[in-house]
């Protein structure tokens, strides 16, 4: 795999391979046997899953087994290769690792490319939100402008019969008519007996 400008860095058993991946998070991928000592690869492979952005698993084994390849992808392998005694799984394998690598940046980018547009369809939500809390106060603030103008109108028709009323108690201890043409003029004619 070196050869073909792969960078291999070996762990003897499961347990290594566990902590070397927590150590390094710019692993892209991990091939792990079927039977390797402590942990099997099928185990390493359940606890590789649960690591939050974890890379892809190859299984590779040198048992022909068709109920361990189903058991490794159902635990969540990328693929899972049979080596062979003359060396020609490599080829298998390094088409395997190149697949996993480039099935998980695709990944990534898809995962990548969601959160962007979950983040542009909040951002948005926050516009509508704003603009509509905007318009809102716009009716609010045309709302208040016009019951603020009714309410004095209303304050100016109290005056104006205010006005009125005492005009005409005026003009009848005066023996005088008031006649209010505008709220602003008031006039009073005499009144002929």
């Amino acid at each position: 795999l070196g050869r073909e400008g792969i960078e291999v860095v070996p762990a003897a058993d499961g347990e290594s391979g566990l902590k070397l991946l927590a150590e390094h998070s710019d692993i892209d991928v991990v091939a792990v046997d079927l039977h390797m000592p402590g942990l099997s690869g099928i185990e390493t492979l359940e606890l590789i899953n649960v690591m939050p952005q974890h890379p892809p698993v190859i299984v590779v084994t040198g048992v022909q087994d068709s109920r361990m390849a189903v058991a490794a992808l159902k635990a969540g392998a990328f693929d899972y290769v049979v080596k062979d005694a003359q060396g020609e799984f490599i080829y298998l394998l390094n088409a395997a690792l190149h697949a996993a690598v480039d099935a998980m940046r695709t990944l990534r980018a898809k995962e990548a490319a969601e959160a962007e547009v979950r983040a542009a369809r909040d951002r948005f939500e926050a516009l509508v939100e704003l603009c509509r809390r905007r318009e809102l106060q716009r009716g609010l603030d045309v709302g208040l402008r016009f019951f603020d103008r009714l309410r004095r109108q209303a304050e100016h028709q109290v005056e104006v019969e205010v006005v009125e009323d005492a005009a005409s108690q005026i003009g009848r201890r005066l023996g005088l008519r008031a006649v209010v043409d505008a709220p602003e003029r008031l006039q009073l004619r005499r009144v002929e007996r």
